[in-house]
């Protein structure tokens, strides 16, 4: 009956720990998909900058823009719960939910990152040559690809996060 007691209130406090994760990580992902909307919108900018550039209009000097902002969702309490032994715990139905959701977290995670680094890279001509009107015509190549390549890893992360958002209701109403 202890034991029974016991495991019980460790299913229940490990439950509320994984529900106030999911609930944090929830306005964590709305706040990222509005920094990948916006980082979308600045590539795009880029884009018709560069394509100016390279068909020989003068552009601003300080036009082009790569920033990004992106904040890891966290699976500690996952993570504590899983090494506690307490996952063992739920029905078997409630650890396939919580399992898929921090699955997909973490990919969601790792494709934030990639545009970050991305973002990171496709700047790469522009520590060479800072100056827009100095730019190769193989450099601006490189720059429209390196925003074009950026803009479909942000359609990939966006593609992966709206399918999270849901999770992350399902499970903070159900489980």
């Amino acid at each position: 009956t202890v034991e029974a007691i016991h495991h019980h209130n460790e299913r229940v406090e490990t439950r509320e720990h994984l529900r106030e994760e999911i609930a944090d990580n929830r306005n964590t992902l709305d706040h990222n998909l509005k920094s990948l909307a916006a980082e979308q919108k600045m590539l795009e900018a880029n884009i018709d900058i560069l394509r100016q550039l390279r068909d020989h209009h003068a552009v601003p000097p300080d036009s082009l823009h790569f920033y990004w902002q992106w904040s890891s969702m966290s699976d500690s309490a996952w993570q504590t719960a899983r090494e506690a032994i307490a996952i063992p715990l739920f029905p078997t139905p409630q650890i396939e939910a919580y399992s898929s959701v921090y699955g997909q977290q973490s990919l969601v995670n790792a494709a934030g990152l990639a545009v970050s680094r991305d973002t990171t890279e496709a700047a790469i001509p522009l520590r060479i040559e800072p100056k827009l009107a100095a730019l190769t015509p193989a450099q601006i190549d490189e720059l429209l690809r390196s925003c074009a390549s950026t803009l479909n890893q942000i359609g990939y992360a966006q593609a992966l996060a709206s399918t999270l958002g849901p999770m992350y209701k399902k499970a903070i109403d159900t489980l």
